[in-house]
């Protein structure tokens, strides 16, 4: 059985000055075992640390992006007018916030479309898709969607594919029309 520890851990026989433990000062003041909130008089004086003001953070200018290969803008025309037209639809607010991030996913669409990254056969299907979003056929639009990730190499598309399929099941849901 255990017992709680009610007496001090040293003997006060062995410690200098008064009973109890508390060192004797030279004056009659107590040493390091004073009271909280006593100060002692030999005490040395704390260093007050004053915060050295930092300069105003710098924004950073706007990172100006290349346009996209004339033979691929008419994808980011078409995605982003639908993804426009599902924000002026939206009536939630978890919507717009899966729209923000069907943007962020379309950004990386578009980088990797600059940078030449993406598989042919993937960008056939993205024209493909386009075409049936702008005929308003969002069915056959998800069909192909669905064969792209399935065709692809995941690693390329995953950064990308999951906003362009919710992009267009949002489009369906809200029946909009670019």
């Amino acid at each position: 059985m255990l017992t709680a520890v009610t007496q001090p851990v040293y003997n006060p026989a062995e410690m200098p000055g008064q009973y109890g433990g508390q060192p004797s000062v030279p004056g009659g003041g107590v040493g390091m075992y004073q009271q909280p909130g006593q100060m002692s008089p030999y005490q040395p004086p704390q260093a007050q640390v004053t915060p050295t003001p930092q300069p105003p953070a710098q924004p950073e200018p706007p990172v100006v992006k290349a346009p996209l290969p004339p033979e691929h803008e008419v994808l980011q025309t078409t995605l982003d007018r639908l993804r426009d037209a599902c924000a002026a639809a939206a009536p939630t607010p978890q919507i717009r916030r899966r729209l923000d991030d069907v943007s962020r996913k379309l950004e990386v669409l578009y980088d990797l479309l600059r940078g030449g990254a993406v598989a042919d056969a993937t960008i056939s299907g993205l024209h493909q898709m386009v075409q049936y979003i702008q005929y308003g056929d969002f069915g056959s639009a998800q069909q192909i969607v669905q064969a792209v990730v399935q065709q692809s190499n995941f690693a390329q598309v995953s950064g990308f594919m999951p906003g362009v399929k919710s992009l267009v099941q949002i489009a369906q849901q809200l029946q909009v029309r670019i």
